[in-house]
C-alpha cells in the first residue's frame, strides 16, 4: 500500500540536475556553432584574398603598376577598365592610364564576408594611413557605414588575422592585407595620360 500512496514525478534536485545539464550542453553547442561560424568567415576572408591578389597581379602584369588607391567599395579597375575614375581617387592618379588592360580580372567588386566594403589603397610613398607601411597596395576592410562597425569582423576576426599575418595595420578596427608592391617595368612609374 506504501508504494501505492508514493507520488510519481520529478523531485525538485532531479529537476535541478536536468537543467544544468541542458545549459552546460547547449553552451557547448553555442560555442562551436560560433568557433565554427569565425572560421568559415575566415576561409571566406581567404578565398577573396586570393582571388582579389590573383587578379591585382595580372592587372600589374599587363599595366605594369598595381590598381591605384580608391575609396572603399569602389573597383580599382580589377572589374571595369577604368573603375577608379567612377568614384572618389587620389588626385595622384587622375591622370593614370592602361593601354594593356585585359580584364575584366573580376566580374565585380566584392562586399566582405560580414557585408561591408573591401577597399583598394595602394600607397607609393613610405608610409600609409592606419599605420599601414607604404610602398605597397593593400587590400582593406571597411564598414558600409563610415566610422562604424557595420560589415565589419569582430576583435576575436581581427586577433586571429593579426596571429596569421594577414593584418598589417596596428590599429584597431581596421584590417590591411598586404597584396604586393609596384615594380613598374623599366624602373619607371607607371605611364600618365
Amino acid at each position: 500500500m506504501n508504494n501505492m500512496n508514493r507520488q510519481r514525478g520529478f523531485s525538485l534536485l532531479e529537476l535541478m540536475i536536468a537543467f544544468c545539464v541542458a545549459s552546460i550542453l547547449v553552451t557547448i553547442g553555442m560555442v562551436t556553432v560560433a568557433n565554427l561560424r569565425d572560421r568559415a568567415m575566415l576561409a571566406v576572408f581567404q578565398n577573396d584574398i586570393s582571388i582579389i591578389r590573383q587578379a591585382a597581379v595580372r592587372f600589374q602584369q599587363d599595366c605594369g603598376f598595381f590598381p591605384p588607391n580608391v575609396d572603399s567599395g569602389v573597383d580599382p579597375g580589377l572589374a571595369n577598365q577604368y573603375g577608379w575614375q567612377l568614384g572618389n581617387h587620389s588626385p595622384d592618379w587622375e591622370t593614370l592610364t592602361c593601354d594593356n588592360w585585359r580584364g575584366p580580372y573580376l566580374r565585380e567588386w566584392p562586399h566582405n564576408p560580414w557585408g561591408g566594403l573591401y577597399g583598394w589603397s595602394n600607397f607609393p610613398g613610405q608610409y600609409g594611413p592606419w599605420g599601414i607601411p607604404g610602398a605597397g597596395a593593400y587590400l582593406t576592410l571597411q564598414s558600409s557605414d563610415w566610422g562604424g562597425a557595420n560589415g565589419m569582423p569582430d576583435a576575436v576576426f581581427e586577433k586571429m588575422a593579426e596571429e596569421m599575418g594577414l593584418d598589417r595595420s596596428p590599429m584597431k578596427g581596421v584590417i590591411a592585407v598586404w597584396m604586393g608592391k609596384d615594380q613598374p617595368a623599366g624602373g619607371t612609374q607607371p605611364a600618365a595620360r
